[in-house]
């Protein structure tokens, strides 16, 4: 599916270069939405572990966005446009055992607009950027940062010639954390986690 959704958006791009006329008409869009946490693979622990602690060490909590960005419309024809904007995302999650994680994550888009003619408008994406996660779980502290990327495909639907609504799905990847789970005094196991998340938003983009 990934892989689907970037190839098709280099094709669209590739025909609407070659189709388009150029543009540069900025706007400035919201997000909010719901943040569904994939599972924390576990590596590195010791044998006997039961499969109760397993369980409660991985069990992840789903959460809520919000997001901006400030982007352009690059070039469109009747057929097909395409937009870049820079995106910063926030979510805040409550896990277990009383910890507290947040991830901020900044990201660079490209999204090409599959014409209808109508008010209706499919559009796919997908960014790349840096993404920074911090947990706190009992008073102490963890952070990573990495690499980011995202891919997704929404529908828009436009009011009026200058504010449109959302509705879309990204998969986001902010990359790996690694967390040192305390079992007892001699045990500790090694939990890397991949900071990804399946994305529901709502949007609202105006165009200046």
């Amino acid at each position: 599916m990934k892989k689907y959704l970037l190839t098709s958006l280099l094709a669209v791009f590739a025909v609407s270069s070659a189709n388009a006329a150029m543009e540069f008409n900025p706007y400035a869009s919201v997000r909010v939405g719901y943040d569904i946490q994939t599972k924390i693979e576990p590596a590195n622990v010791p044998a006997g572990t039961s499969d109760e602690s397993l369980d409660a060490m991985t069990a992840t909590e789903d959460g809520f966005l919000g997001g901006a960005s400030l982007g352009a419309t690059l070039f469109e024809n009747e057929y097909f446009g395409a937009r870049g904007e820079l995106e910063y995302i926030f979510t805040n999650l409550s896990g277990d055992n009383n910890a507290d994680i947040q991830n901020h994550t900044a990201l660079f888009n490209l999204a090409a607009d599959i014409k209808t003619g109508t008010a209706l408008t499919p559009y796919i994406t997908a960014g790349i950027g840096y993404g920074w996660t911090f947990i706190d779980e009992d008073n102490s502290t963890m952070d990573t940062n990495a690499l980011a990327w995202q891919v997704g495909a929404g529908i828009s639907y436009a009011l009026n010639d200058a504010f449109s609504l959302d509705l879309g799905y990204r998969y986001l990847d902010s990359g790996t954390l690694s967390l040192d789970i305390p079992l007892s005094a001699t045990y500790t196991a090694t939990l890397d986690e991949d900071v990804a998340s399946h994305q529901i938003y709502l949007g609202a983009r105006y165009a200046f």
